[in-house]
Parts: C-alpha cells; structure tokens; sequence
C-alpha cells in the first residue's frame, strides 16, 4: 500500500479528470492520498475533493507566499480545520522554494 502525503488535486487543471487520475493511482496500489490546501479557496477545495473520494485526506491552512493575497480569515480556516477529513495543517511554506 502506498500513501502520496502532497497532492494538488484541488488545482483547476484536475477539473477535467480528477476521478481519472484518482482511478490511476488507485490502480498503482496508492491506497491514501492528501490534498494540501494553500489558501482558503484550496483548503476548501481539498477538503471537498476529500468528501467525495474514499481515501483522500486533506490539509487546510495558508502557505506565506499566499498571506498578503487572501483576506485571512481565522473562524474559517479554523471550521475548516475542525472536519474529521482534515488530517493536518499545510501547506504552510517550510519548503524554500521562493
């Protein structure tokens, strides 16, 4: 069984295919998947991708490259956080890449 722990399935460009490529996986033996939120829009979106696919988990919270362009707001991420499907918080920016 395999778990791939950093997904962006809740990118616009899985719109079209998303049960196409969660089938691929799944026929790869990837067993438990994670769609980490970067912003609200996303972390909504992972969470929803979450409810509507066995086996897939989501992460909600801000990365820092997106703080200055989201109006945060805390009571939302915090409900987000709150479902059983979210399994951490993430994508919180500990990756240098900027």
């Amino acid at each position: 069984m395999l778990i791939d722990s950093h997904l962006h399935l809740n990118d616009k460009e899985f719109d079209h295919d998303l049960q196409e490529v969660i089938d691929r996986a799944q026929s790869a033996d990837v067993r438990l998947m994670v769609v980490n939120g970067y912003d609200i829009a996303s972390s909504q979106r992972a969470l929803d991708i979450s409810h509507d696919h066995p086996g897939v988990y989501a992460t909600c919270g801000i990365h820092p490259s997106e703080a200055s362009k989201v109006a945060l707001n805390l009571t939302i991420l915090q409900n987000l956080l709150n479902d059983p499907k979210v399994i951490g918080i993430g994508e919180i920016g500990l990756d240098y890449y900027w």
